[in-house]
């Protein structure tokens, strides 16, 4: 019994060592809460990244990010989903502009940012007329691929299972041509699929 018990002690001194040198590094895993607009501008500049070597996904018109209460994102949003947004998107004159309800942690923050973004790439680079069921499931698939990136293992699960008659059917659509074209295509063929009957 003392065995077992120096041996827990041991772990829990070994796990509290980790911790505090992953700290004292800069490290603060995907559970840290974002709160501020700084943390907000890092994740976009991570994102920004990610989306060019991971999808070959670059945005070319200035953006903007911010960090808004839910009250300011309904207020902001009047679609169906009212109440629901974690995130928006917003075309306008100088670009392109996306807000982030605050509270949320860095993991959330980074699939909430990789979709969003994804909107503004889809503003500038695909075919105008294209379905919002197609617009939702490409930018869950990017969340979705994010989160497996990250190691933000059962957020993407949460994607890839949801059953929402837009987002849901959208992102199993994305899986299906997946895996038909591979990874790489889909990004560049997603481009001018208008709706779900579309060939890929």
């Amino acid at each position: 019994m003392a065995k077992k018990a120096s041996a827990i002690i041991a772990t829990i001194i070994l796990l509290a060592s980790l911790s505090i040198q992953a700290t004292a590094a800069g490290f603060t895993g995907g559970y840290k809460i974002i709160s501020s607009q700084s943390d907000l501008e890092s994740i976009k500049n991570d994102v920004t990244r990610m989306l060019i070597t991971e999808f070959g996904i670059a945005i070319r018109l200035p953006l903007t990010v911010k960090l808004v209460s839910g009250k300011e994102l309904d207020a902001l949003y009047n679609g169906a989903y009212r109440g629901a947004e974690i995130g928006l998107y917003k075309r306008v004159p100088s670009g392109h502009e996306i807000y982030i309800m605050t509270g949320m942690s860095q993991d959330e923050v980074t699939g909430t940012m990789a979709h969003e973004m994804t909107h503004a790439w889809q503003a500038e680079a695909c075919v105008p007329n294209q379905d919002t069921v197609i617009k939702e499931g490409f930018a869950c698939w990017v969340e979705y691929k994010v989160f497996d990136k990250i190691g933000a293992y059962n957020l993407a699960n949460n994607i890839k299972m949801q059953a929402d008659p837009v987002y849901g059917v959208g992102m199993k659509k994305m899986l299906e041509w997946e895996d038909k074209v591979g990874a790489k295509q889909l990004p560049i063929r997603i481009r001018k699929v208008v709706n779900v009957s579309s060939e890929i």
